[in-house]
Formats: C-alpha cells, sequence, structure tokens
C-alpha cells in the first residue's frame, strides 16, 4: 500500500507539459526562419527587378536626351518635312488644268484668260465661231478629270470692255468647270 500523498499534478505532468512547449517554441523558431528565409528570397526577386527597372529607366533617359537633342538640330527641317508632305497632299496641280484647257483647245481659238479657285477653273476664250466653242466645250467634257463643263456668258459682253479682241467679229466664251484631282491618268481612266 502507497502511503505517500499522490503526487501533485505539476510533478506528474511536468514533462509532458516541458514537451509540448519545447515543440511549441521549435515550431516558433522553425516559422520565424522560414518567415526570415522567405523575405529575404522576395528582397533579392525585388532588388533585381529594381535592377532592371532602373536599366530600363537609365536607358530612357538616354533616348529622351539623345531624341532632345536630335530634335534641337533637326526639329525645323523635319517639321518643315512634314508641313511640306501636308501640302502636297492637298496641293491642287493647276500646271495639269491649264494643260487640260491648251490640248483641248482648237488652234484658231485663243485662250486669253483662265482663273482658278478651290477645284473650280474659269476661263475665257475667243472663238471665230460660237460652234467651235460648242466643239470645244463638249471636248472638254469628255476629259477624265473634268467634272462638270458649264457655259456662263457667250459673246462680246463676256469679255469686259477693256479687253481688245482680235478679230472683231470673235466670239467670247466664259466657261467654267471643276476639276477633279487625281494621282495618274492612265489610258484615259482616271486613277485615284
Amino acid at each position: 500500500m502507497n502511503l505517500m500523498p499522490p503526487a501533485p499534478a505539476g510533478r506528474r505532468y511536468f514533462f509532458a507539459g516541458l514537451a509540448v512547449i519545447l515543440l511549441w517554441l521549435a515550431n516558433f523558431f522553425a516559422f520565424t526562419l522560414w518567415l526570415f528565409l522567405e523575405m529575404n528570397q522576395q528582397e533579392a526577386v525585388l532588388r533585381r527587378h529594381h535592377a532592371q527597372l532602373d536599366t530600363l529607366r537609365a536607358r530612357a533617359r538616354e533616348r529622351v536626351t539623345e531624341k532632345k537633342a536630335f530634335m534641337e538640330r533637326h526639329g525645323a527641317a523635319l517639321a518643315y518635312q512634314q508641313a511640306v508632305g501636308t501640302l502636297m497632299k492637298t496641293r491642287i496641280p493647276w500646271d495639269e488644268a491649264m494643260e487640260i484647257v491648251a490640248t483641248t483647245l482648237p488652234g484658231n481659238a485663243s485662250l486669253f484668260r483662265l482663273k482658278a479657285s478651290g477645284k473650280r477653273v474659269d476661263g475665257w476664250a475667243a472663238f471665230p465661231t460660237a460652234d467651235g466653242g460648242a466643239a470645244f466645250l463638249d471636248k472638254l467634257r469628255d476629259h477624265p478629270q473634268v467634272e462638270g463643263v458649264f457655259l456662263d456668258c457667250i459673246g462680246r459682253g463676256c469679255a469686259g470692255s477693256s479687253l481688245r479682241i482680235q478679230p472683231d467679229d470673235a466670239q467670247i466664251l466664259h466657261f467654267h468647270w471643276n476639276y477633279r484631282v487625281t494621282d495618274t491618268v492612265e489610258n484615259g481612266e482616271v486613277q485615284p
């Protein structure tokens, strides 16, 4: 028979409690070590990423500096070229329009005034007969770059009083037409 008083609970469970506390501390230290290593790994990744960004930023700064220097040296010329290109796209080749009238005009007629505004071309010509003027307008109407040929006036009064036209019996035609601007005309067909 055991007459000794029972062992206190602290003594009975001391080693089990100590084992639990030691396991908890070991687990805590293991977690802390894992967290520290993970943070170091993330920091290394971020440092590499920042180094790449710094390299890209330095290259971008270099390019911006080069671009600024280039634009300071050549910016005016580039702006001029761009303005010329824009104007060339919107320009109307009036020499072609005048050539259309000159090639269509019969040899016995004379063109004494030609005026252009926008795409409208106004012309004044002297013809020996009114039929010659009508034939000229019909021939002009058939050209692929000509849109809408109109007779504005026929007779001596169309030239104005200050202009002296020879011969005295010549018929004056005031006409206008719209010029269709195209890139090329091949085989009588307009190529836009």
